[in-house]
């Protein structure tokens, strides 16, 4: 019994990315007592079991959890970008970098880093707002700067009539809750409740497999083409594989994306509007589409359980946890994130510098200075100009004041 005990104890630490020291030093034992409970050298007494367990669900559900904006693209009906930059979004004009270049068929744009805002002369495409990922950190930082909230923006733009395009919710898991290859397994055994069609759920199968080989595991809910579904992936093997993070040190081990577009995404946002409560309007979208079940041979009667028409399935534990089961209250994350060029740094540090610094040693051996004086007789153009105010300027220059 206590063999066994044990080994459950250390499946759960590790699934949950405690830390044995961290679980340790909670329980009130020394990490190496714990070492030896874990291999089974030692037996704990009932009283060293409730505390191991009761400080190990603790330390898992310590904000297990946040929610952010990932991925914004909304259409203002007027053709006045000063109006829709300065008054609606908050930051000055005149920071803005301009472009005679756009996308979607609009012919210009103005940008501030990831910040984008298309234009067009036609009335009927109006000014467009595009923020993907790094954009919408990005503009977090700009509503930090005028001490105002994603709920405060939203609002202005519904007082603006404003079309919502597409709207991308993300919930990140911190700690593990979400176990993607488990229910991508769930999915193929038909251990999933959803409105989504069997054929509308499909899986990529990664992995790290050598040095940064794979992209870890995806399982999409929906087609990709309708306007919504859900795209659920391991989060810190992306990250691996994009910046060398270790999978230890990740600070958001998975993902589950809710992508939403026109009809959809407007009916999400007049909720968050009506009710300034992300969690509600997340969940109640994941709650209606999907629900991961224990299999037939673990179903058990129980007074909680879900129930869909004349059949009754009990949710997973994990996920019965994840869609607010024995967790606290989730709050929109600003998760903001200044302007940067890292991206930019980053590729000269992996495909220019070794060259440079090869330039810069034969320089050393020829006595020449070739390197430095391409370096010195570059001329920046009105775009690097632009660029390199934007990342010199405090944002309490950048941003309005209303």
């Amino acid at each position: 019994m206590d063999e066994q005990w044990h080994e459950k104890l250390k499946r759960r630490r590790l699934r949950y990315t405690v830390k044995q020291k961290d679980l340790a030093c909670a329980a009130e034992i020394s990490a190496q007592y714990l070492s030896y409970i874990e291999s089974g050298k030692v037996s704990a007494s009932r009283k060293t079991k409730k505390k191991l367990e009761e400080a190990l669900e603790t330390l898992h559900f310590q904000s297990p959890l946040e929610v952010i904006f990932d991925y914004c693209r909304i259409r203002f009906k007027t053709n006045d970008a000063r109006h829709v930059i300065e008054d609606i979004m908050g930051i000055k004009l005149r920071h803005m970098a301009f472009e005679e270049r756009g996308l979607y068929g609009y012919a210009s744009k103005y940008f501030f880093g990831n910040i984008m805002v298309l234009l067009s002369p036609d009335e009927e495409l109006g000014t467009l707002l595009e923020l993907r990922g790094q954009g919408c950190r990005e503009f977090s930082t700009v509503l930090e700067g005028r001490n105002k909230s994603w709920y405060e923006f939203m609002l202005s733009c519904e007082k603006e009539e404003a079309i919502f395009k597409r709207i991308d919710i993300a919930i990140n898991d911190k700690v593990g809750m979400l176990d993607v290859p488990e229910l991508m397994r769930k999915c193929n055994d038909d251990e999933v409740i959803t409105e989504f069609q069997k054929q509308d759920m499909h899986a990529s199968v990664g992995g790290l497999k050598g040095e940064k080989v794979g992209m870890g595991n995806t399982l999409y809910l929906g087609s990709t083409k309708s306007e919504i579904y859900f795209c659920i992936y391991e989060k810190d093997k992306e990250q691996y594989i994009k910046k060398g993070i270790a999978l230890e040190d990740a600070e958001v081990k998975n993902r589950f994306e809710i992508r939403l577009k026109n009809e959809r995404a407007t009916y999400a946002m007049q909720d968050f509007i009506d009710h300034n409560d992300i969690e509600k309007t997340a969940f109640e979208i994941i709650n209606k589409y999907v629900c991961f079940i224990v299999s037939k041979s673990e179903m058990q009667e129980i007074e909680d359980i879900r129930k869909y028409g004349e059949r009754c399935y009990e949710p997973t534990d994990e996920w019965w946890r994840f869609i607010g089961g024995k967790r606290g209250k989730l709050k929109l994350t600003a998760k903001a994130e200044p302007y940067s060029i890292d991206k930019t740094l980053s590729w000269i540090h992996r495909q220019v510098a070794p060259s440079l610094k090869m330039g810069l040693e034969l320089d050393a051996v020829n006595g020449t200075s070739f390197i430095n004086d391409m370096v010195e007789q570059a001329e920046l153009n009105d775009r690097h100009k632009k660029i390199l105010a934007q990342l010199t300027t405090p944002i309490n220059e950048i941003v309005t004041d209303n």
